[in-house]
């Protein structure tokens, strides 16, 4: 009985073990126990960044934002409820956003004389 039991805990052993890698079962059967990816590069294979010589784009701030959204921090402690220090400007950040692309429609209207009917 105890052999039974051993060859039992072994088999429920190898099923444990299995995931996507080592058997036919998909990757979404993995859960949370998934591997951690590996890139096929290997380190020093090529260098990262742009090109040599190219010069980059970056956006800069501009000095009139269109709207400007102030944050300011809370006026009192939320444990011990005193007063908190005056609040100055600690950073500005920009972000550029695209606006919505929407239709512009024209409408063209052609008038025309009206002459009185002559009787």
């Amino acid at each position: 009985m105890v052999q039974t039991l051993m060859a039992q805990n072994n088999e429920l052993q190898a099923r444990l073990n299995l995931n996507s890698r080592n058997s036919s079962k998909p990757p979404s059967s993995d859960g949370l126990n998934k591997p951690q990816p590996k890139s096929l590069r290997k380190a020093g294979q090529r260098p990262v960044g742009g090109q040599k010589g190219h010069k980059g784009h970056t956006l800069s701030q501009v000095a009139e934002p269109n709207m400007v959204v102030i944050h300011a921090p809370p006026e009192h402690c939320d444990v011990c409820h005193g007063p908190l220090g005056q609040a100055s400007l600690v950073e500005a950040r920009q972000v550029h956003d695209l606006p919505d692309l929407r239709y512009q429609v024209t409408e063209h209207r052609v008038l025309q004389e009206s002459f009185p009917i002559q009787v």
